[in-house]
């Protein structure tokens, strides 16, 4: 869905029609300094009752909700629209290389991977090894594996950053030494200081904490 914004500053309570969705951009101010800290832009379908439409809503942090019950009951189920941690494949590269650790009973981490350690177990798209054996492409997403540090031999990290942001993807990964996925919903990659990815983003689990979006 393409939507063409207006010259110019996007001003407060903007709503463009688009086909099958109303567009509304909403500014979030900080109660305090009165300045923009955040926003929320949703697509609500114009009608009900129409196959695979559903409101959609995404904030700074890019993470697509939609509300998949929106159209035949009054209660809510809002989840990731998109699941972006699971096309990043990162949970499930680390799920390969942790069983590589066990099968072959190593007490250390990987210096390097190769193709038998990263594995042919995804659900979409396994990664290609560059001959460095640290980085990786899939679609969308470029990885990079962090090896052991040499106070911690047996915990790696691995980053995957969106290629294509605001085109195939939104979000870029970050699986820390202790095993915790951070993101981010800016162009750049994910570190340890951003917050971490929310439970929804690898499952088709409803989202916590997440408002029903306005009509």
């Amino acid at each position: 869905m393409k939507i063409r914004l207006p010259d110019g500053p996007v001003k407060p309570g903007f709503k463009r029609t688009v086909k099958d969705f109303g567009i509304t951009y909403t500014p979030l101010t900080d109660a305090t300094s009165g300045l923009v800290k955040n926003f929320q832009l949703t697509a609500i379908p114009l009608e009900k009752g129409i196959r695979a439409h559903y409101p959609l809503m995404v904030d700074s942090r890019g993470v697509v909700f939609s509300d998949a019950n929106w159209s035949v009951t009054s209660s809510h189920f809002i989840k990731a629209a998109t699941s972006e941690e699971r096309f990043a494949e990162i949970d499930q590269l680390k799920t390969n290389i942790d069983h590589y650790i066990g099968e072959k009973v190593l007490t250390e981490a990987p210096a390097t991977l190769n193709a038998e350690i990263v594995g042919t177990t995804y659900g979409f798209y396994v990664p290609a090894v560059d001959s460095n054996g640290t980085s990786m492409e899939i679609k969308n997403y470029a990885i990079t594996y962090l090896p052991p540090k040499a106070d911690r031999p047996s915990h790696y990290a691995i980053s995957a950053r969106c290629q294509s942001y605001g085109k195939d993807c939104l979000r870029s990964y970050f699986l820390d030494y202790d095993g915790v996925v951070h993101a981010t919903g800016e162009p750049r990659e994910a570190t340890v200081d951003d917050p971490v990815a929310l439970d929804c983003e690898a499952s088709d689990a409803p989202c916590k904490g997440v408002e029903p979006f306005a009509e």
